[in-house]
């Protein structure tokens, strides 16, 4: 390696791997948001908005959907104060992290190939620093990782693999170093690793693979006791993680139970995970956001079957030929440990497998592709590059191509069913995907291709009925609702819309029974209860109206709607005062309501106070100037607009 040449690997060629690891991913920062979590996380939560203390409080004691990452949240937070709510600047952010990865990657793979090879076989430095490059760049570029890096939501994955890289690191510094900086620097990273997302508890067992190949540390004169002892500050962290991580999959409710997923079940599932992330490594065509979990799980079918027989042949040959070939049993060590957290032993949500979950436990097999890529050079150089250059540009085509898919929610579900078409949750998220897009014929088909692979499915049958209404097909909807209450008599949201559909029919008793039900079902629901209230006012049974505005108003004392109907209803009975004291509490809530303004105008005037109901008029006017009582009642005043 020439003088040239040597300061180029050190320091250009990590930042060409950064560089080159986002370019198949270049295209998300024109995607959106998509209707995968990101709506809940986000559009739907203002809770991650910001970075003050209010919002740091939130982020480091929630357990939002089922995770405990504070470290994440902290950096979606920055995120919103430097880009609001552009998806554009988060997607960079994912970017910038995924380079970091690639980066740490790099120099992780360089570091256990100078362990792993004895100094009197260790090649020159530029071929081990190619062969690194390459491996790292064979991680990063590799469509598996499009999940992690073009969904926002998935921010933990990057973070967590940042310090996780970091803390590796730093353990085998510490090997060479007896400087205390690196067994601390390691431990820091990995709790920052925890804070960002749970899924590196297996970490103290992925080192002690690392002591045994390639630092052979229990080979050399170390005591083994000495060994050991050392993991046991990550120990500890691991532990403290683990024991949250069911708490928050308990509020969340995502754990599925033993009675409805066995442990033969979850055995079968994580032989089958443990076989699809390889082959999907070697053949990554097909992949989607969702791979469903079956319900219920058949042990018996031939993808389980066949994928646990595979496990336990490939477990035998790697003992068996483990003193000829030590570097693919570690490998193989490495990659089961680091994915046993999401193989189905603990499971929980919709998926049998994920590609996001191969994101830093696939890594391993980068670290055995620059080995062979290594090996390869010595006796062919020229098939070496020509290798790893082919394998990089297959790979980051088929990465961009996947990125596209991630565009919004329609391309996103539209990909997911063709994929997987006989998966009702996919199926049912692209109903609403284009039901969001105002196509509404088309959301109703897949609604419907939804209930056929899970006619009981609650959520589905309501989106079929909003979506006929939508459409003005009221009949048709009140049909689907009465279907769902077939199945579960106490939905109080089916009720609630049967109310409003019969209304749209003119049903006006049929829409109060409704409501009536509704209420009963869930006392606190403040709309169905409105909606009552309102029903009432219009049959003139003004008492009840204002009975049920109170109710109302005794579990939100700020809802202005409800205020402006209570008013309304004081209004319609005489009463005056009353109607003015709320139609004021309810512009202390809502200042800018033009109804109310015009309401109180119209309170203020039947009490002959014509120059201050004027005034609210005009401010009525002012607030919405298409506000068709307002501009009457001016009109009648002599200030037509």
């Amino acid at each position: 390696m020439s003088r040239a040449a040597g300061p180029f690997l050190r320091v250009a060629l990590p930042l060409a791997v950064a560089l080159a690891a986002v370019l198949p991913f270049a295209s998300s920062l024109g995607n959106g948001w998509v209707n995968w979590d990101d709506e809940r996380n986000f559009l739907q939560n203002p809770s991650y908005r910001g970075l003050s203390p209010d919002h740091l409080r939130w982020m480091f004691t929630t357990f939002h959907m089922g995770h405990y990452q504070p470290l994440s949240w902290a950096t979606l937070g920055l995120d919103h104060v430097l880009w609001g709510m552009d998806p554009a600047g988060y997607h960079a952010t994912n970017l910038l992290l995924h380079a970091a990865n690639a980066a740490l990657a790099f120099a992780l793979l360089l570091a256990l190939q100078r362990r792993a090879i004895p100094g009197d076989r260790l090649p020159r430095e530029g071929a081990l620093r190619l062969a690194a490059a390459a491996g790292s760049l064979l991680f990063a570029v590799h469509p598996l990782r499009v999940e992690s890096v073009a969904w926002i939501t998935e921010r933990r994955d990057l973070l967590s693999a940042s310090f996780a890289l970091l803390a590796l690191l730093a353990y085998l510094r510490m090997q060479e170093e007896s400087a205390a900086r690196w067994r601390v620097l390691s431990l820091l990273a990995y709790t920052l690793s925890l804070l960002s997302k749970a899924w590196g508890v297996t970490l103290p067992a992925f080192l002690l693979v690392l002591d045994v190949w390639p630092l052979r540390r229990f080979a050399g004169k170390e005591p083994p006791r000495r060994v050991l002892l050392e993991k046991a500050p990550y120990l500890l962290l691991a532990l403290a993680c683990a024991a949250l991580a069911p708490l928050a999959q308990k509020e969340a409710e995502a754990m599925r139970p033993l009675a409805s997923h066995s442990l033969l079940d979850r055995t079968m599932q994580a032989a089958y995970g443990l076989v699809f992330y390889v082959r999907k490594t070697v053949l990554p065509l097909g992949l989607s956001p969702l791979y469903e979990l079956p319900d219920p799980l058949d042990p018996r079918e031939p993808r389980f079957v066949a994928s646990a027989l595979v496990v336990v042949a490939a477990a035998v040959a790697l003992i068996r030929f483990r003193c000829r070939f030590p570097v693919p049993l570690a490998a193989a060590a490495c990659y089961a440990i680091a994915v046993s957290p999401v193989l189905g032993f603990l499971q929980s949500g919709p998926q049998l497998v994920a590609d996001r979950y191969s994101y830093l436990s696939c890594l391993p097999f980068a670290a055995l592709a620059a080995a062979g890529l290594l090996l390869l050079g010595r006796r062919a150089p020229l098939a070496s590059v020509a290798a790893g250059s082919l394998s990089l540009l297959v790979l980051g085509s088929l990465a961009a191509r996947q990125t596209r898919i991630w565009k919004d929610s329609v391309s996103l579900w539209e990909h997911a069913t063709s994929v997987e078409p006989t998966s009702p949750i996919a199926q049912a998220n692209l109903g609403t995907s284009y039901d969001e897009a105002g196509r509404i014929a088309e959301a109703i088909g897949r609604y419907r291709a939804a209930l056929e692979l899970r006619p009981g499915d609650l959520k589905t049958r309501h989106s079929l009925a909003l979506a006929h209404a939508k459409g003005g097909e009221y009949e048709e909807a009140i049909g689907e609702w009465k279907r769902l209450l077939d199945l579960q008599p106490r939905h109080a949201e089916a009720l609630y819309s049967l109310g409003l559909a019969s209304f749209r029919l003119g049903r006006s008793e049929d829409a109060v029974g409704f409501y009536l039900r509704a209420t009963e079902v869930d006392p606190a629901y403040s709309t169905a209860r409105s909606a009552l209230a309102e029903a009432y006012s219009r049959q003139s049974r003004t008492a009840e109206a204002i009975a049920e505005w109170e109710k109302v108003l005794a579990t939100d004392p700020g809802h202005a709607g409800a205020r402006n109907g209570l008013g309304l209803a004081h209004l319609a009975a005489g009463r005056l005062p009353q109607a003015e004291e709320q139609f004021r509490a309810a512009l202390r809530a809502k200042p800018d309501d033009a109804d109310s303004w015009n309401n109180l105008g119209a309170v203020l005037s039947r009490s002959n106070r014509e120059a201050q109901a004027l005034e609210c008029f005009r401010r009525a006017l002012a607030t919405d100037p298409s506000h068709p009582l307002a501009r009457e009642n001016l009109r009648r005043r002599g200030e037509a607009r």
